[in-house]
Formats: C-alpha cells, sequence, structure tokens
C-alpha cells in the first residue's frame, strides 16, 4: 500500500464509514502489483471518562484511531503526519457492558448524565488492517457530544470535552493526569539496509492497548482572516493577500525583522454577520465556548520539558508559541509544501520575547507573521527529503536571513519533518506558486482549517444570490460563510536580480547546480509544475 502522506493532522478526516474523508483527500486504493506481505493490529480500547449520553436508541459518539507513522507524526512533534490507516469503535460496542446502566428517553431525544456523575470504566476491542512495513503510533479520542462527521473538514476532530487518547506506554499514569507517552509499534523487522520487511507469511500484533482519558480542555481554534499588515509590498486586503514567490526581505536585523515580515492579524470565530449562521445547522459550531484563541508557550523542541530552549528554529530568543499556524499549498498531498507561520503574542516579534507563560492565555485575536520561505517534504522515500526554499540568502542589505551557518535550523527541520539532518537542503529561489490553506493547530492536535467547506459551495449546492463581487452568498439552504473560504496566494514576481531590477520572473529558473534544480523539482513541485518549469511559464 502506497504510503498516505497528508501534509497535517488536521487533513486527517478518516471515518467511521470507508472513504469518508474531506473532499480533497481520497483513500488510495489497493493497487494489484502492490499486494504483498502486510499487517494486523488487534488490541483493546480501555475508557475512563464521563458516561456517555444517548439518542435515538445508541450510545452518542464512537472512538476514532488513527494509526500514524513514527517518522510522521501530527503536531507539534511533527509537521508532515502520515497515517497509514485507522479504526473506529462505535458507543454501542464500546459501552456495551455499561449501556443497561444509561437512561433512553422514549422520544428518542438526547440524554445526558448530570453534571458531577463519577466518571465510568468501559472496553471494547479493536483491529486496524492492513498494515505496510514500519513503525507507527496510535492516536485516537472518543467523540463524547457526537459531532464528529469525517467528511468535512470543520467537523473532523474532536472538540472541548471528547476525551484524548492512543497508545500509550504509561497508561495508569496518563488515567491520572500524566502526560502521555506513546508507544512505537513496529510491523515487520528491519532488513541489513535499516528497512523494515514484513515477513511472507505476515505480522499479526495481539494486546495492544489503546487509553482513552483525559478531556480535551479547549475548543478548537476558530478564526477568520480580520486583517494584514505589510510594509513592503502593500497588501491591505485580508481576503486577497498575495505573497511574491521571490519576496525578499528588506532588513533583517533585530530591528528590522518585524517590518520586513508580512503579518496576518486573526480574529476569534466569525464575523458577526455569520455567527449566527456557523452556530446553527449543519455546521454547530461552538463560538460562545470559550470564543477565544489561546496563546501559549510548549514544547518544541520534544525534550519533555518546556523551558527557553522551545525558540522558534531560527532563534531561541524568540519563543515558539502555540497556535501553530502553518500554510499548505492547496491541490497536492506530495510533495507538501508548507509555509510555518510565526505566531506572536501581544501582536510583535518583542511581545513574544517577554511572553512566558505556559498555559493558554485567551485573546480576541492573533497576530501571525508569514515566513518569506516555504518547506517542501518529499515523502516518496523513507526518510523524507526536505527542502527549505527561500528567494534570497541575504536580505535586501546583505544581511543573512536565516544565518550564515544553518547546520542548527537543518537540524530543528528535521525533527519537525521525521527525517534526518543530512536529507535536508537549502535552495536560494522562488518559493512554489499556488493558492495556500491555512491549518492551526493545539498541542492537543485540535486544529482549524481556512478554508473548510463552510466557506464554498459543494458540487450538490446550488449558488444563490451572488454578491457584489458574483460570488454566491447562499450554498442550497444553507448560508455560505465567506470568512471561511480564504487562502493566500504565493506567485507574483516582484523583483529581478538585484533589489532595484524590473521584474523578472527569470531569476527563479537559475540555479548553484543542475542537482539543485533537479532537487527542487522533484522535492518543491507536482508533475505538471515541472512540465511548465522547463518550459519556464511556472512563474
Amino acid at each position: 500500500m502506497a504510503r498516505r502522506t497528508l501534509a497535517l493532522y488536521a487533513l486527517l478526516a478518516p471515518g467511521i464509514a470507508v472513504g469518508a474523508l474531506s473532499c480533497d483527500h481520497d483513500l488510495p486504493l489497493l493497487e494489484f502489483e502492490e499486494l504483498q506481505p502486510r499487517g494486523v493490529i488487534e488490541g483493546q480500547v480501555l475508557y475512563q471518562g464521563p458516561p456517555p449520553c444517548t439518542e435515538g436508541g445508541h450510545v452518542v459518539g464512537a472512538a476514532v484511531l488513527y494509526l500514524f507513522h513514527s517518522d510522521g507524526l501530527p503536531p507539534p512533534e511533527g509537521l508532515a503526519p502520515s497515517v497509514e490507516n485507522f479504526a473506529a469503535l462505535a458507543g454501542d460496542v464500546l459501552f456495551a457492558d455499561y449501556v443497561s446502566q444509561l437512561q433512553f428517553n422514549a422520544d428518542g431525544s438526547r440524554w445526558c448524565a448530570p453534571e458531577g456523575t463519577p466518571n465510568v470504566t468501559a472496553s471494547g476491542d479493536f483491529v486496524i488492517s492492513p498494515i505496510s512495513a514500519g513503525s507507527f503510533q496510535i492516536r485516537a479520542f472518543y467523540d463524547l457530544d457526537g459531532d464528529y462527521f469525517p467528511a468535512f473538514d470543520y467537523s473532523n476532530l474532536a472538540t472541548k470535552g471528547d476525551i484524548n487518547g492512543g497508545g500509550i506506554l504509561n497508561i495508569d499514569e496518563f488515567f491520572n493526569g500524566g502526560s502521555p507517552k506513546y508507544r512505537d509499534i513496529e510491523i515487520g523487522t528491519k532488513n541489513e539496509q535499516g528497512e523494515y520487511v514484513v515477513p511472507s507469511e505476515g505480522v499479526l500484533l495481539k494486546n495492544v492497548t489503546v487509553g482513552l482519558g483525559q478531556p480535551y480542555t479547549m475548543q478548537r481554534p476558530y478564526m477568520h482572516y480580520a486583517g494584514v499588515v505589510d510594509e513592503q509590498y502593500g497588501n491591505t486586503d485580508p481576503n486577497n493577500i498575495v505573497m511574491p514567490a521571490d519576496y525578499w526581505a528588506k532588513d533583517f536585523t533585530l530591528v528590522g525583522t518585524e517590518k520586513s515580515l508580512l503579518r496576518v492579524v486573526f480574529n476569534a470565530g466569525v464575523p458577526d454577520e455569520e455567527k449566527a449562521a456557523a452556530m446553527a445547522p449543519p455546521f454547530n459550531w461552538h463560538l460562545d465556548d470559550p470564543g477565544k484563541l489561546m496563546i501559549y508557550r510548549f514544547d518544541f523542541n520534544g525534550d519533555g520539558v518546556v523551558d527557553d530552549n522551545d525558540g522558534i528554529p531560527e532563534t531561541a530568543l524568540v519563543p515558539a508559541l502555540m497556535p501553530l499556524m502553518i500554510w499548505q499549498k492547496q491541490g497536492q498531498s506530495n510533495p507538501t509544501v508548507v509555509n510555518l507561520g510565526i505566531t506572536f503574542a501581544d501582536d510583535s516579534l518583542f511581545g513574544s520575547v517577554a511572553f512566558t507563560s505556559k498555559e493558554p492565555v485567551p485573546y480576541d485575536h492573533i497576530t501571525v507573521a508569514l515566513r518569506p520561505a516555504a518547506i517542501c517534504i518529499d515523502s516518496s522515500e523513507s526518510p523524507s527529503q526536505v527542502t527549505l526554499v527561500s528567494p534570497y540568502e541575504k536580505d535586501q542589505n546583505g544581511v543573512y536571513i536565516f544565518g550564515e551557518d544553518t547546520s542548527g535550523l537543518k537540524g530543528a527541520l528535521a525533527g519537525l519533518t521525521g527525517t534526518v539532518p543530512e536529507n535536508v537542503e537549502f535552495i536560494y529561489t522562488c518559493m512554489p506558486p499556488g493558492d495556500y490553506g491555512l491549518n492551526a493547530i493545539y498541542t492537543s492536535g485540535q486544529v482549524w482549517m481556512l478554508p473548510n467547506e463552510a466557506g464554498y459551495c459543494m458540487p450538490r449546492e446550488e449558488p444563490k444570490n451572488p454578491d457584489a463581487s458574483g460570488q454566491p452568498t447562499e450554498c442550497g439552504s444553507r448560508q455560505r460563510l465567506n470568512s471561511q473560504g480564504i487562502t493566500v496566494r504565493v506567485g507574483t514576481i516582484a523583483h529581478g536580480r538585484t533589489p532595484e531590477a524590473t521584474p523578472d520572473p527569470s531569476h527563479c529558473y537559475e540555479f548553484a547546480s543542475d542537482e539543485l534544480r533537479e532537487r527542487y523539482k522533484k522535492t518543491c513541485l507536482t508533475p505538471a509544475e515541472r512540465k511548465l518549469f522547463d518550459e519556464q511559464t511556472l512563474f
């Protein structure tokens, strides 16, 4: 089976029914020539948490299990999640031994246990298959409120109150509030080349325990584009941001860096005119709980503690902050192309430097800077090949943008993308053009995606009542939420070979070597884009 590489955890929308993925991601089919020995994981889901609700004669919710490659974990552990397979366990099955203690209303309406009811324990068996050779981790949650629906990005992940967990080594400690330590599950053994191989008879791994026991305490980071600050290229419309593919920072000194970055302001929730529709069916978003975005410091380097070493990849002086903001190029899954944003505290880099809270602090809005660089991840081989693409090595005054010594940054990027430092390369050329969608991520794995399906009409929804720009305001019987359909466009050419030169895309096709040119094409561009690149019509 080909490895399923999706850029972000947010996009991993495997559902209770096979094929129920978000509209942009279809499950790859097992092709005839790919048939080979596989693995199977069998085990038990252990649940410790609030009693489930009931509705319509059934237990509300389901346990959803994701199987990730160990070198392709979701943020913040990784930047390029790779899901191998999934499983789901319906609430009726998980709570089969407890169902007699639940109440079922005769009219089919929802019943939930009174607040303060003691936690309950339940268990049920699961199976995940088929699984290719490799090392994996299981992440899971129980959809306690029953609002999980895998077909749409706006409803395909856990919300506040759902129960978090996974395949955890320290399960007793986890059930008592400790941080989870996830188990690496090996399918097959390594050969002399260090590659996992499944024997001809396959692999059956039994007695794997998945624990569900800690409630999500935050809501998904609902948000929308609300402003843009751009001293260099004049962007003023947050709904139509265009970033030059050859973005050339003016001043990357300590004082000038912030003004050399394109900054975007996001407000919590949706605009007032969309709020009633967003909180009503079919969306049912929890916008008033709490109606804020949370900023906090986190363990960016993955050493188990949050301290002064958890800075952004360029420098430890600026702390890495949640939500992690990642723009992903739309319309392609491999190679993956992302722009890793810089989340500010109190709207500035200096505000970030002064920010010390490890606990979530609520904000009505946040400011995030787009880096003048793209990260390309080619996961067609393991470990992945990663390329950082920056249009220029130095700013317009000759100051190194990422420093003269990039070895530390290469190591940080390797850790983020689950590869090794020697597989990370820097190339100074134009960023891959296209529309980039945002993924706003908390450490809990809760994510918000822009754009999402609320912002445009689905194929079977009739566009109605166009606005002044010609865009529909309604999709079938529901309102189109314009704030949820926004992307950032990368693609204009603003420079030549020097800051004063007339804009000319020819410099986007010049490389220090043929080897770097081919690496850029392979790790950053789709096959169709490679053809345009060779014809020098991509930019």
